[in-house]
């Protein structure tokens, strides 16, 4: 059975200008769970099973480097998005995210929150095709996975590796309830070939340290046997939800995955 998330688009409209944290993500949490609430909000999980985007301003998202402040402006229309995963929270709470306050209160200050639109989905695999093409639209942060035992910072690639990609969802989608197995992961660059790419690094502040990774869009071209490329349409259909890499939960790592 296909996984159901709901996917809401808010509309937030701050009553005054604002200087915001440079992770904008916690400002779109901080407007919706004032008023929604679930069990085990606020515990370390591995999986939450609510992801809040970055803000978006006309149609890009927000974020810092620490360089400059990040400023909303009052009277303008900012939004961000919701993704709950609906099996885990239950459909009747999950559509509670479709009514929320007029008004709300972003660092104190008033704000309009609006519901702009709303839809459930399955995460149905990716239609078959020769190329997939994966859009980062926000920081993506791919870790190096480590030994066992090994004491080591975390390290991230500024490069969607493909072995780094599928490792990442298969061991993320076992919470989602796909058991996609680990060989996908040794076989990833062969079945999934870099054909075209635009990607940079980019960086977050994020309190007194900075997340580097990488923004941009590549193509790959899927040469897997039918059964893996099976197993890989199942994992980037279930990444349009879930992200990609590690803190999706807080606006890291969203992608657009389109085949031609």
């Amino acid at each position: 059975m296909e996984r159901r998330f709901l996917r809401a688009t808010y509309a937030l409209t701050p009553g005054r200008d604002l200087v915001v944290q440079a992770l904008t993500s916690r400002v779109a949490k901080q407007a919706v769970l004032q008023w929604f609430t679930y069990p085990g909000a606020g515990t370390p999980q591995p999986e939450k099973p609510l992801k809040f985007s970055y803000l978006h301003h006309q149609g890009r998202p927000l974020w810092g480097d620490g360089e400059t402040p990040v400023a909303v402006r009052g009277g303008e229309v900012y939004h961000f998005q919701v993704v709950a995963d609906v099996d885990r929270l239950g459909e009747d709470l999950a559509l509670r995210l479709l009514q929320p306050p007029r008004e709300v209160k972003i660092y104190g200050a008033p704000a309009r929150l609006e519901l702009a639109e709303a839809s459930i989905e399955a995460a149905a695999p990716l239609h078959p095709g020769r190329y997939v093409t994966v859009r980062f639209k926000t920081p993506t942060l791919l870790q190096y996975p480590k030994p066992p035992r090994v004491k080591a910072p975390t390290t991230h690639t500024l490069y969607p590796q493909p072995r780094l990609l599928i490792l990442n969802l298969i061991q993320r989608a076992r919470a989602y309830g796909v058991e996609a197995p680990l060989s996908l992961y040794v076989y990833a660059p062969f079945d999934l070939v870099e054909s075209t790419h635009a990607v940079r690094p980019a960086a977050v502040y994020v309190g007194p340290h900075h997340a580097v990774g990488f923004t941009g869009v590549i193509t790959y071209r899927l040469d897997a046997p039918a059964k893996r490329a099976r197993w890989i349409a199942q994992l980037l259909g279930l990444a349009r939800y879930i992200g990609v890499g590690h803190s999706t939960a807080m606006g890291f790592g969203w992608v657009e995955i389109t085949t031609q």
